[in-house]
């Protein structure tokens, strides 16, 4: 009996070894399931947190657009408000301008048929004026003289076509190489005032009378050219009409 006895609590004792490791292996996992579920409440806390500050900072951007766009409407209402009141005055403002030219223009036609002139020529003259604002017209006219032994040809100019009052440029030789010559030692002043120009645009017109020597419009147009190539010189013709030069009669 005593050796079955033996067996049968060395039976017992394994079991319980057995069993005993079982629950201890079982205890580790529990702690290690614990372990775990602490860790996924712990991320999942993180995440709800972070959703949460996620949804309280999109609530708070769209409030911010919200009340930008309100912000952006109300002044682009108001600038729509200064706009057409601007229009409002600008339209008043146009309507009294035309009243006003309205009657200028009564009044200026009155004083142009009270002196024999037309809307016309006062249109031409301010088309004029206003080129003669960006070119420079000279007009260069040369009258003779005729002594009975040669002609004396006497220079004159402007650079003003509505100034009536004309300046000297003393006498101009009709000899070729004379007047080559005169025009190299500046053509009584004319050099210096040739070169008075509205940045370089410039127009030269020159005549001449009936008395003058023949064609001595044209010599002195070539030497001016020669001198002057941004210049436009042009041949203006017989002058009928006689310059005055510094107020006197043309010699």
């Amino acid at each position: 009996m005593l050796p079955l006895l033996d067996v049968f609590m060395v039976i017992l004792f394994v079991f319980a070894t057995i069993q005993e490791r079982e629950v201890h292996v079982s205890t580790e996992e529990a702690a290690s399931l614990r372990d775990e579920l602490a860790q996924a409440r712990a991320q999942l806390t993180a995440a709800e947190r972070r959703g949460q500050e996620d949804r309280a900072a999109r609530a708070r951007a769209e409030a911010e657009a919200a009340r930008t766009e309100s912000e952006q409407l109300a002044t682009a209402r108001r600038e729509l408000a200064d706009a057409e009141s601007a229009e409002r005055r600008a339209r008043m403002e146009a309507k009294r301008a035309r009243e006003a030219v309205d009657q200028l223009r009564a009044r200026v036609t009155e004083q142009l048929a009270a002196v024999g002139q037309s809307e016309d020529v006062v249109r031409r003259q301010d088309v004029l004026s206003k080129l003669l604002h960006q070119f420079t017209v000279f007009e260069i006219d040369i009258t003779g003289a005729d002594s009975g032994e040669r002609v004396v040809n006497h220079c004159c100019y402007r650079t003003d076509p509505f100034v009536e009052a004309w300046s000297s440029c003393g006498v101009v030789p009709a000899e070729s190489e004379a007047l080559r010559e005169w025009v190299r030692q500046g053509g009584g002043g004319l050099e210096d005032v040739l070169r008075r120009t509205r940045g370089g645009n410039a127009m030269t017109i020159i005549r001449q009378d009936e008395v003058s020597t023949f064609d001595l419009r044209l010599s002195l147009k070539v030497l001016l050219q020669e001198r002057f190539a941004d210049h436009e010189i042009y041949d203006g013709g017989i002058s009928i009409d006689r310059v005055r030069c510094d107020g006197g009669a043309a010699q």
